[in-house]
């Protein structure tokens, strides 16, 4: 059966896709502002990948929660992370 956590698992990791698609665009306007929205941007980064593993978790260890939508949203997060280590790879590197 598939829960709101499953759902919810969904719809932040998509969330977290649009927020690293979108980075370098947001990067780029709030350096013409102040940068508090960089600082909003980058902060839910983080948040929500925390967000997103205790869900995963929440949800990989209940007996009555189908297991598909929670190891896509887990794969999804792992393919993330390592979209943003490489990018912050090159940005410390070749700067």
């Amino acid at each position: 059966m598939i829960t709101w956590k499953s759902y919810s698992i969904l719809i932040t990791s998509l969330f977290l896709l649009l927020h690293v698609i979108f980075l370098d665009a947001v990067s780029q306007i709030s350096f013409i502002y102040d940068g508090i929205l960089w600082y909003l941007y980058t902060s839910y980064i983080p948040i929500s990948v925390i967000v997103m593993l205790l869900l995963i978790i929440k949800s990989l260890r209940s007996s009555s929660e189908n297991k598909v939508i929670p190891i896509i949203g887990l794969s999804l997060l792992f393919v993330l992370a390592m979209i943003f280590m490489f990018f912050a790879y090159l940005g410390a590197n070749f700067a």
